[in-house]
């Protein structure tokens, strides 16, 4: 194999990784979230395991704006919708998680579980060089979880009226 053929597959990969990470940023600035999940799985994470595994040293430059991807992905999932109202109790505005389709589009998990939310912080905290930055995702994952329990007793509590 002649010197640099390699460099150049590995940029090669490292460029593709680049228009990959923007398109899914677009699609999630327009709101096409499921499109910007699926260019994430189909495109972007497949790359980035190319990238690492071919060239190690060029993927240390992608591995923080991976992580922020796919944290905010992952953030993309949790929008605000208001509970329905209970008897005697105004609406209560609750983040909830966003209902659509989305579990098959990595692992699915237990029914009425939004396992992708989760997922998607594992691989942004895997991905993360930055100390400060993991820090910021695991607070991000840790304040997720939290609606996530308090929306499944909110909903407990209404199914008990």
């Amino acid at each position: 194999m002649r010197h640099g053929v390699g460099e150049e597959y590995s940029q090669g990969f490292s460029v593709q990784l680049t228009r990959a990470r923007g398109q899914a940023r677009e699609q999630l600035n327009d709101t096409e979230l499921v499109r910007a999940l699926r260019t994430v799985r189909n495109e972007v994470l497949p790359l980035a395991d190319k990238l690492r595994q071919s060239a190690p040293e060029t993927f240390e430059a992608h591995r923080d704006a991976l992580a922020v991807l796919l944290n905010d992905c992952a953030l993309a999932l949790v929008d605000e919708e208001p509970r329905p109202s209970v008897a005697s109790f105004d609406p209560l505005p609750v983040r909830r998680i966003d209902l659509r389709d989305v579990d098959a589009l990595l692992d699915a998990g237990r029914p009425g579980e939004r396992p992708v939310i989760q997922q998607l912080f594992r691989g942004a905290v895997g991905y993360a060089k930055d100390p400060v930055l993991r820090e910021v995702i695991k607070a991000n994952q840790q304040g997720v979880h939290i609606l996530q329990r308090a929306n499944r007793r909110i909903q407990m509590l209404v199914d008990a009226i």
